[in-house]
């Protein structure tokens, strides 16, 4: 009896070892990430399913960091670095309130305007 018992435990178990596993946590999933980086500093990032244009992507991260900016009590940000991948975007910025300190570069975006700017395209794409 003692040798059946232990048999069907060493089976029990082995079928365990064998036994599919899943992954733990949250499956990735599109949409937007933002990270600080330090203190001004963030890193903004958006994947998008794959039926969005390089466009359409860009779009919503530019929508993303104005928004942020906005929500942080700032004014304008400017695109320190740029990511690209298919359906994905990567941009580090800085955001500020009042003059800048580059004086207009072209990398350098109002956030209301700006916001307002993608809100506007993304509802004509």
């Amino acid at each position: 009896m003692k040798r059946f018992l232990l048999a069907g435990l060493m089976l029990a178990a082995a079928g365990c070892a064998s036994a599919p596993t899943t992954p733990s946590g949250p499956a990735p999933s599109a949409g937007f990430t933002d990270t600080q980086i330090s203190g001004n500093r963030y890193r903004v990032s958006y994947e998008g399913p794959t039926n969005l244009t390089d466009s359409q992507v860009e779009t919503r991260t530019l929508a993303h960091a104005a928004q942020l900016t906005l929500d942080k009590g700032k004014e304008w940000f400017e695109i320190k670095d740029t990511a690209k991948a298919p359906h994905k975007r990567t941009i580090e910025i800085e955001i500020g309130k009042g003059e800048t300190l580059a004086g207009g570069a072209s990398k350098i975006y109002d956030a209301k305007k700006t916001l307002a700017d993608m809100k506007a395209k993304a509802r004509t794409s």
